[in-house]
């Protein structure tokens, strides 16, 4: 199996200076809204003019004091699209939509936000609400469930999701029929360890909806305050579970609250249960999750699993209780790294938990072109330990994983399933400038010789394939557009393939505001000729005054993804960005075709280093002298904004550990 990249670059995390609640808790979460929230803690509420049943909650808030969570489990939301709400936004990670452009995965209709309110809102944030596991890093991917192949859509969104790190995911689609790809991508995600989640639907009926109705995936209905079924909720013999789901308290847009009712918010507190379960008990497999759930579940109804709650309504607290805490844990109260940290001796801090004690701690990192580096774990003070990464260069990308070993002989890794999955980040702030998929016109301009007399200039199509050309666009819909070399309807792959040349596509100008970027796109080329036509790629960055090549794109074997540094060709000077294609076939003796999909401008903004006070690149006691001054210990936050450059630990106060990094930063200390 090949490892999978779990990419952090670019996420605003609470490394930024918010500090998640992890450990034993003491009391309830002083959250404004929570006691409203009957879901969690059932005190008899009243809602509707109805009193609630105490007690017919999820029995949230025992769980929430033996294990608030780690900032490690990364929970997927297959919906509508999330939006940023103040809840959550420092957790929500860079998305994908296969609906519209895919870096808006932003919400459409509300759902997909409810579901990541009752899941992920944080706790003790100064904010209204809790969620069911309220570090976890959200993962949204918006689909169209109105789409006519909203099904294999969904299996795309799946797929992507179990591909950049989800450790539980909820697809909060409900279909009334199902596709192959579909039941094929949610086996597979349990076979790659995955927790798939999906609610029963809302139309009062016993007809199976999917994914929820595959065996591999728990369907969930939904229950009210009283234990009672919604009477909306669909029941049969395929529901596994239940939870509240009738008027529970959730987010609503990027700073609104809302009181909803579904099942897909019901799901939503399976799914934070799951990701509870998986940061408490990090090496228990899917499986086991799953079979946990169902087993420690509340009996509801008629003894046993029944239609209309399944095995009952979830319960935190029991999952808790069956697991059982493991022998050895790495908890990172602080995800890391922060966006646009560069890795000039940078910290990562953790506390280890479990039954045992930890013997030893090692960080093990690989930078590209280097030979891989292990680095010890120092203890600060009883369970807290620190380390730092080596140095490389901004932009460049590190992985590491984390190894623990305990007294009892016990091993733990993060993630998990190290080294054969490791963390992977990239030392640089990433913001997209300029992303087309080409579904509208966005000023792209089409050059050639003759197109009115010689085939083969760009078109911007839903591509009808032939044996030479794309039959689909770059991305997971179908029916999206591209630019290709020639559209053919139903003629030979020849007839409308480049002949002559050269045509060239343009694109408009990107404003840069910053010194360096990336270009990414796709690309499709076929040649029929052991010497190629190649795609030539040029850049500009004076507004297309003059022209530097940048990229040859040989041929494909179907679309291609292709990324061009702008910093690796110094002759390249400006801020007006335009970027060139250009395909040809000269002498015309050969059949070739040309598409280019998925263009996107990716600025890259280097921060200063941590630890440089006087910002000349090096660590040097010159830049310690000014230490003292920003020494504020343990609970105090630094004097001011100048001390953050000396917050190592990304905390929010200046104390000896940071001072330890930065006596180990100084080259000849």
């Amino acid at each position: 199996m090949n490892r999978r990249f779990w990419c952090l670059h670019g996420v605003a995390t609470a490394a930024l200076g918010c500090v998640f609640p992890h450990g034993v808790k003491a009391a309830a979460p002083p959250d404004a809204g929570f006691d409203t929230q009957w879901n969690l803690q059932n005190t008899g509420q009243v809602i509707a003019s109805r009193a609630g049943t105490v007690g017919a909650d999820i029995d949230w808030l025992p769980a929430f004091e033996r294990h608030g969570g780690v900032a490690t489990t990364t929970v997927a939301i297959i919906a509508d699209g999330v939006d940023t709400h103040v809840e959550y936004a420092d957790r929500l990670l860079p998305g994908y939509s296969n609906d519209v452009d895919p870096f808006d995965w932003r919400s459409a209709r509300g759902v997909g936000t409810h579901v990541a309110g009752v899941l992920a809102s944080g706790a003790d944030n100064g904010f209204d609400l809790v969620g069911v596991a309220p570090t976890a890093r959200l993962l949204p991917v918006r689909v169209d469930a109105y789409s006519i192949n909203a099904a294999d859509s969904t299996a795309d969104a799946l797929r992507w999701a179990v591909d950049h790190g989800a450790r539980v995911v909820i697809v909060v689609t409900t279909l009334m029929s199902g596709s192959p790809a579909l039941e094929s991508a949610v086996n597979d995600a349990l076979a790659a360890d995955v927790v798939v989640i999906a609610p029963a639907g809302d139309d009062a009926g016993t007809e199976s909806r999917y994914p929820a109705a595959y065996e591999n995936c728990l369907a969930v209905t939904s229950t009210d305050h009283r234990d009672e079924l919604d009477p909306l909720a669909n029941h049969g013999t395929w529901i596994d579970l239940a939870a509240p789901g009738v008027d529970v308290p959730t987010t609503d847009g990027t700073t609104d609250y809302a009181v909803v009712t579904g099942t897909s918010v019901a799901a939503a507190h399976v799914a934070g249960v799951a990701a509870l379960v998986r940061s408490y008990a990090p090496t228990a497999s899917a499986a086991d999750v799953i079979a946990l759930l169902l087993s420690t579940a509340d009996d509801l109804g008629p003894p046993g699993s029944d239609v209309n709650f399944g095995a009952g309504r979830i319960n935190a607290r029991r999952a808790l209780d069956v697991v059982g805490q493991p022998s050895l844990r790495i908890d990172r109260p602080v995800p890391f790294p922060a966006p646009g940290l560069p890795f000039a001796h940078a910290p990562l801090w953790i506390d280890m938990s479990g039954t045992s004690e930890a013997e030893s701690v090692l960080l093990h990192t690989l930078i590209p072109g280097r030979n891989p580096v292990t680095t010890p774990f120092a203890r600060i003070t009883g369970r807290r330990f620190a380390s730092f990464f080596p140095t490389i260069e901004c932009g460049a990308t590190i992985e590491y994983y984390i190894e623990a070993t305990g007294t009892s002989g016990s091993v733990a890794t993060d993630p998990p399933n190290a080294p054969e999955l490791v963390w992977s980040a990239r030392t640089a702030t990433l913001t997209t400038l300029f992303a087309d998929t080409f579904e509208t016109d966005r000023g792209w301009s089409v050059e050639a010789a003759d197109c009115q007399n010689n085939s083969g200039c760009w078109v911007r199509v839903s591509p009808a394939g032939t044996s030479a050309q794309p039959g689909y666009d770059a991305g997971p819909n179908a029916d999206s557009r591209c630019y290709i070399t020639g559209q053919n309807f139903g003629g030979s792959d020849g007839l409308t393939d480049v002949d002559g040349g050269p045509f060239t596509l343009v694109s408009p100008v990107v404003d840069l505001t910053t010194d360096d970027a990336e270009v990414r796109f796709s690309a499709w080329l076929y040649t029929d000729l052991g010497t190629p036509d190649d795609l030539v790629v040029a850049c500009s960055r004076n507004g297309g005054t003059t022209w530097a090549e940048v990229l040859r794109v040989g041929p494909t074997d179907g679309w291609a993804r292709q990324v061009v540094r702008l910093s690796d060709f110094p002759e390249l000077v400006g801020s007006r960005l335009r970027v060139r294609f250009t395909i040809a076939d000269t002498p015309n003796d050969s059949l070739t075709e040309a598409g280019v999909d998925d263009f996107e401008v990716v600025a890259i903004r280097c921060n200063a280093r941590r630890g440089d006070a006087d910002a000349d690149g090096l660590i040097t006691t010159a830049d310690v002298a000014t230490l003292p001054d920003c020494l504020s210990g343990p609970g105090r936050f630094a004097a001011s904004n100048d001390c953050l450059i000396f917050d190592l630990t990304i905390d929010g106060h200046v104390d000896l550990i940071d001072v330890a990094g930065l006596q180990q930063a100084i080259p000849d200390r």
